[in-house]
């Protein structure tokens, strides 16, 4: 599986990466921000993306909707992995077409547990 982690902070670029590695995901990308992500999403696509809301040149949501409009990218899985909480910033995120979200700050084990919760469902709709 391949997994591309947007975030401006190198910190929690590094704690995902170090994380997905241990679970066994070692096909890892890296971006630090929306941009970049988009720039690398012209290369390869990967099968997951963890998105930052908040960052510069390029925010989160914007990117997820730049990557729900193109017909090469709009079938990756994304999870939003931010400290925005607010309910109408989920809402908003959810209308976009994001596959699930998750709250900053995060474990380890809650990311691994949001990814496999991702994916589940993302099998159950595509084996209906």
């Amino acid at each position: 599986m391949k997994i591309m982690i947007v975030d401006d902070s190198a910190m929690m670029r590094g704690m995902m990466k170090k994380a997905l590695e241990r679970w066994g995901t070692h096909d890892v990308s890296v971006a630090e921000n929306g941009a970049r992500a988009l720039e690398l999403l012209a290369i390869d696509r990967p099968d997951l993306i963890l998105l930052d809301w908040n960052m510069p040149k390029l925010d989160g949501f914007e990117t997820l909707k730049q990557i729900r409009e193109s017909p090469d990218t709009a079938h990756i899985l994304v999870i939003m992995v931010t400290a925005q909480a607010d309910k109408t910033k989920i809402v908003s995120a959810i209308q976009a077409g994001v596959s699930n979200y998750l709250v900053k700050p995060v474990s380890e084990a809650a990311l691994i547990e949001k990814i496999q919760e991702t994916l589940r469902k993302a099998n159950r709709v595509a084996s209906s």
